[in-house]
């Protein structure tokens, strides 16, 4: 970043504040009081306040030009934050559809044998979601043959005697 950049960010960052409008209201508020109340021969701007107007002209002035700068910088970031962010979704995007083009084809495979002996689906998706899915997302069936696979294979041997049995 420039030091007109640097510059220009720290001026809009102050302008925008509380602290900036109080300062401002009490600048103005001693320079009318004081313009209106000090005695004759100590007042700089009489009445109309034509200095002040002239000061007030200047800040618009230069504030302006400082703040569109600072506003056009701060939209280039953005636009190359979002062309960074569309990047990773497109990349994310085609890491993720060979993924799950084989967990549909792994699920449709998994249905399939699920259904014969009249099983309940429910106990096919359940399966799914607890062995396929932690196995292709750490890319081992070690998951599913160590933690899931024995008590999910009782309920199996149980639903199937059930069928069988009616």
């Amino acid at each position: 970043m420039t030091l007109g950049e640097k510059l220009s960010d720290l001026v809009s960052k102050q302008l925008g504040t509380w602290k900036f409008i109080s300062i401002l209201s009490t600048i103005t508020a001693f320079w009318i009081g004081w313009n209106v109340y000090a005695p004759k021969n100590k007042k700089f701007d009489p009445f109309p306040f034509i200095a002040l107007n002239l000061t007030y002209s200047f800040l618009s002035a230069y504030t302006a030009p400082i703040l569109l700068m600072s506003s056009s910088r701060a939209s280039e970031a953005d636009r190359k934050r979002s062309v960074e962010n569309l990047t990773l979704i497109v990349r994310i995007t085609l890491v993720s559809t060979p993924c799950y083009k084989k967990l549909k084809q792994w699920r449709n495979r998994y249905l399939k044998l699920c259904s014969t002996k009249k099983m309940l689906v429910g106990v096919s998706l359940v399966l799914f979601v607890r062995i396929v899915v932690p196995s292709l997302v750490f890319g081992t069936t070690l998951m599913a043959n160590t933690l899931v696979h024995r008590p999910i294979s009782r309920h199996i041997r149980r639903q199937r005697a059930r069928c069988v049995a009616k």
